[in-house]
């Protein structure tokens, strides 16, 4: 199985919550500071938003803490975060906390069609 990162700085809520979703689905998961690089262009290639946490599991990249929750509940084994059959609403929709940008992740494009 890839090795999966997080990356961010160790003070950052959100990056805690990236984490603690990764210890509850027993997900083995190195941590990457990204506090001096924040606003660099290696940050922002990663990030377009100069935000963290970021999620590297292989050669595919992630970022935004639903999203990566989300993914990880999906992507692997391990006690669920969410119930298997929810209802669809708004608070699921892919956008971001202010509401500003539409956020897909690659693996959900399908939903645009």
């Amino acid at each position: 199985m890839p090795d999966v990162v997080v990356l961010g700085f160790p003070r950052s809520t959100f990056v805690h919550i990236a984490r603690l979703v990764l210890t509850h689905k027993q997900v083995p998961h190195t941590f990457r500071d990204l506090e001096s690089e924040m606003g660099s262009a290696t940050h922002l290639a990663l990030h377009p938003f100069n935000r963290v946490p970021i999620l590297q599991h292989g050669d595919f990249t992630l970022y935004e803490t639903c999203a990566i929750a989300a993914y990880v509940d999906e992507a692997f084994d391990g006690p669920a975060l969410q119930p298997k059959e929810r209802a669809h609403t708004r608070a699921h929709e892919p956008v971001d906390q202010r509401r500003q940008f539409l956020l897909l992740p690659l693996h959900d494009l399908s939903r645009v069609a």
